[in-house]
């Protein structure tokens, strides 16, 4: 599905015309920020219908059907495909207009009889009025709503431009008899980020125990699972260094990244232990396991990360963050995990 607008305003109440004007006053209040782009709404426009109100006796006893009217009615008002003109081999549609422009126009608009060879204005058949007709509004909870959206370019932070925004519309905007509902990726992100939570430590939970079986023992797994926080750390530090804020698809990427950056771990550590097992000590396990793990786990992360590339730079503020995330959290995990990991597993492996 088609990602959602950053920013996501629902205006709701009984009262439609004063949502509507709280809906105008949201778009004049945040008319002149840049940092928003593809600002849409959903404020119902009125348009002007011709109410005609035929007195089908007189019409009937004059020989006007109401078929008649209405036919000659729609042709009058919205033009009509009439016949085709042919001319070397091609065919080109006559569409045929009339010049009614006004109310008085119509009102002197002739129908002429189906059945006998009579023309009446219409006016002498029928009452017309112009009425207004407000377009549909959409409902929630049985209440009327209207929500204004717009995007964030991706230069600017989505949560400083919402905040922005909810400072505006407090100070400018009066919401008497109307509630105004934040709902974009502010609001979405705080709504799931204690289950996003929840699942990266089972997510942990569940590698260290698939390590503790594989591995045996109850430090190792936790030496491989230092990997996790330089993960976060270099996520967070390419966000900060490109100015993009934490959305719902970063945590994802972040999330997703400890599997990652585990595989890295779990090489050296099984390549120390080999070393071990031949007879070599700690220090030398650890030093042989970097010379000649090194290029294997390089050449992996620098591949993974070459593939982000283009989703990095497409300019989408759905996926560039998370690439950007995925690509600094691998790059400073990679290379940290090189130096850390081989030093708490000297200092305290045995």
């Amino acid at each position: 599905s088609e990602p959602k607008p950053d920013i996501e305003i629902r205006i709701q109440g009984d009262d439609i015309d004063r949502l509507i004007q709280v809906g105008y006053d949201i778009l004049e209040a945040t008319s002149d920020m840049v940092e928003l782009v593809n600002v849409m709404d959903t404020i119902p426009t009125t348009k002007y219908e011709y109410l005609v109100d035929v007195d089908k006796e007189y019409s009937s006893v004059i020989g006007i059907t109401q078929y008649d009217i209405e036919q000659q009615i729609n042709l009058a008002v919205n033009g009509m495909n009439t016949s085709v003109m042919r001319r070397e081999d091609n065919e080109l549609p006559i569409f045929l207009v009339s010049n009614i422009h006004s109310k008085e126009d119509l009102e002197n608009l002739m129908i002429k009889s189906s059945f006998v060879d009579n023309k009446y204005l219409l006016k002498q058949l029928a009452n017309i009025d112009m009425v207004s007709k407000r377009n549909f509004i959409s409902r929630y909870q049985r209440e009327a709503i209207i929500e204004v959206t717009a995007n964030v370019r991706p230069e600017y932070n989505t949560n400083e431009v919402q905040s922005k925004i909810e400072t505006l519309i407090a100070e400018l905007v009066d919401d008497s008899d109307a509630t105004i509902i934040y709902s974009g990726e502010k609001a979405f992100l705080a709504e799931h980020l204690t289950s996003l939570g929840i699942a990266g430590i089972v997510a942990l939970a569940l590698v260290y125990f698939i390590l503790l079986v594989q591995f045996n023992s109850f430090v190792q797994p936790f030496v491989i699972l230092i990997s996790a926080p330089l993960a976060i750390l270099g996520s967070v530090w390419g966000l900060y260094i490109t100015g993009m804020s934490i959305t719902f698809t970063v945590l994802l990427g972040v999330i997703s990244l400890f599997g990652i950056v585990v595989n890295n771990g779990i090489l050296l550590i099984e390549y120390i232990n080999n070393e071990r097992d031949e007879g070599h000590d700690v220090k030398s396990a650890c030093k042989e396991s970097i010379n000649k793990r090194f290029n294997p786990i390089i050449l992996s992360s620098t591949t993974t990360i070459m593939g982000l590339v283009p989703l990095a730079f497409s300019g989408s503020s759905f996926f560039a963050p998370m690439a950007v995330a995925l690509m600094s959290g691998l790059i400073v995990a990679t290379v940290l995990t090189m130096v850390v990991i081989p030093t708490v597993y000297s200092m305290l492996v045995k």
